[in-house]
């Protein structure tokens, strides 16, 4: 046989023994899926009593409440204004950080405050006993994962946004977001890349050809310096952004932990991290049949 003839029989023999493996997974956990449905419905009304257990405290500062919430309203007001009318500052800079702190974040659900206790909770008393309550909450990391990835999708391009100004050309020369929020956070407001150079290679680990076309394209920017406003709340967005990454490496950890017991044939031929990642790509076993 020639070369490429047998790579391409071995890859589809590898292809055809993954596949059947994640079918044998998916049948052992058949009957779990049974017993999913009632598990979030359970869960769902213990928020709903807690919920309502609160409820009294929350109604006699309520007044108070709106009374700050109308204080910050004024406050958000006179910056925009403030801001707007002043000398040097970004097209939009104010009213974006204003939107920024106005919206529904994702790390602030609180649904995902608990499945992320009862996740730790699991990790600390070694919980492998039972598949039942281990599987459930595997799914609901899966779940979690996708709307995680798409909190960081989004957070990168308000990241995009808010340095903009500075520097425009940076988009297209770091499209990774990870490079692009490891490279800002070194740059920040400097305007001379090579005083920064060993940091961008030590701290944002970028190559030094990266590095170099960063320090030629800086040099003919039509980006200008950031007012302080400006560079709170670019740090405030990668500050945001670690803290969904640290979400996503916490759920990914736990599914790594209990994947061998989830899907054994699957682990067998890839490993439980390989395994995992698969997973959390597709969004739960059943999306892999």
């Amino acid at each position: 046989l020639y070369p490429g003839t047998y790579i391409h029989n071995y890859t589809q023999t590898m292809a055809s023994t993954l596949a059947e493996s994640l079918l044998d997974d998916l049948d052992d956990l058949s009957d779990l899926d049974e017993g999913e449905d009632e598990v979030e419905v359970e869960v769902e009304n213990n928020e709903v009593g807690a919920q309502k257990a609160e409820a009294p405290g929350r109604s006699s500062s309520t007044g108070a409440a709106n009374a700050d919430d109308d204080g910050d309203a004024d406050m958000n007001s006179a910056s925009i204004t403030g801001e707007a009318s002043g000398s040097g500052s970004g097209p939009g800079s104010a009213s974006a950080t204003t939107i920024f702190k106005k919206k529904r974040r994702l790390v602030d659900d609180p649904k995902l405050q608990l499945h992320l206790k009862a996740i730790q909770t699991s990790l600390d008393a070694n919980a492998n006993t039972n598949n039942n309550a281990n599987y459930n909450l595997m799914t609901a990391c899966n779940k979690y994962l996708i709307a995680v990835q798409n909190e960081l999708i989004q957070t990168h391009g308000d990241i995009i946004l808010a340095y903009k100004p500075k520097f425009p050309e940076l988009e297209e020369l770091l499209p990774d977001a990870m490079a692009y929020k490891n490279a800002i956070k070194v740059l920040q407001n400097e305007l001379d890349i090579t005083l920064v150079t060993e940091q961008l290679m030590t701290d944002a680990h970028l190559t030094s050809n990266q590095i170099i076309t960063l320090s030629v394209a800086s040099s003919t920017t039509v980006g200008e310096s950031l007012t302080s406003s400006q560079l709170a709340h670019v740090n405030h967005c990668i500050s945001y952004f670690e803290q969904v990454l640290h979400i996503k490496s916490h759920l990914l950890g736990y599914i790594e932990v209990h994947m061998e017991s989830m899907a054994p044939n699957t682990c067998i031929l890839i490993g439980p991290t390989l395994a995992a990642r698969i997973v959390a790509t597709a969004g739960g076993m059943a999306e892999l049949s």
